[in-house]
């Protein structure tokens, strides 16, 4: 198995603020790396965030497509696992080539990835991506900090999936903490840095992810480690760092 965690993976080009197409990212040799990586273009499974929003779930699944089509291979199949078809969920994971876990709510995500057992029946020979909450439920821990005040009160560390023991921390903005975060809260200086006390942290940049494969686990592009109330630059733009 084949494990990319990634703070953003694909990119998103938008009208009036409408994502209208996705691209697979070049940077950091990710684009070459699922390249050689996909043996067999059969299946492809979107495992969704939100499992009530099938609409999105189904955009974001014909997107994805479409830049595989576009710049890789066309997969022969494309299947979308939320509410609808959870019961199917068994069948189309331990047949998948590809798996993409989309990013979103990390709590809301991680729930519905147990409740169809995703570590049990995901086939053993599939690559994965994980984008942003995807990347960190793929992780033992998730760091569940606040995207906006009605959140503030969530617990804060989550049990993932296991499969890496680093903790994520997606698109990093060196000084504010996250590209996304709401001006009210500065996460890096009210969370990141505290909380980096009892969790060292990996902060990517988008376009920046970890992968792990039989040679272990590498870090690909511009990441910072957050550790005891410290930030320090890692690994830049283009480079790799292994990780153990």
């Amino acid at each position: 198995m084949k494990i990319f965690l990634a703070s953003q993976g694909f990119i998103s080009l938008r009208k009036k603020g409408v994502t209208t197409k996705r691209v697979i990212d070049e940077k950091n040799h990710f684009l070459d790396n699922l390249k050689n990586y996909i043996n067999d273009y059969g299946l492809f499974v979107l495992v969704c965030n939100n499992p009530d929003d099938y609409e999105r779930n189904d955009k974001s699944a014909a997107l994805l497509s479409q830049a595989f089509e576009r710049q890789l291979h066309k997969f022969k199949e494309v299947a979308v696992i939320d509410n609808r078809n959870a019961d199917k969920a068994k069948e189309y994971l331990s047949m998948a080539d590809f798996v993409f876990l989309c990013g979103g709510k990390l709590q809301c995500q991680i729930d519905f990835l147990k409740k169809i057992n995703f570590k049990e029946n995901i086939n053993k020979d599939a690559v994965i991506v994980g984008a942003s909450a995807g990347a960190m439920n793929l992780c033992e821990v998730g760091y569940n900090y606040p995207e906006d005040v009605s959140e503030l009160g969530n617990e804060k560390w989550i049990k993932g999936l296991g499969y890496c023991d680093k903790v994520i921390i997606p698109h990093f903005k060196r000084f504010k903490g996250n590209m996304y975060c709401p001006k009210k809260i500065n996460l890096l200086r009210k969370y990141y840095l505290p909380d980096s006390c009892s969790h060292e942290m990996f902060a990517l940049k988008n376009g920046s992810y970890i992968l792990l494969d039989g040679n272990g686990v590498t870090l690909y592009g511009k990441a910072y480690m957050i550790k005891n109330g410290k930030v320090k630059k890692i690994c830049d733009k283009e480079k790799t760092l292994k990780l153990n």
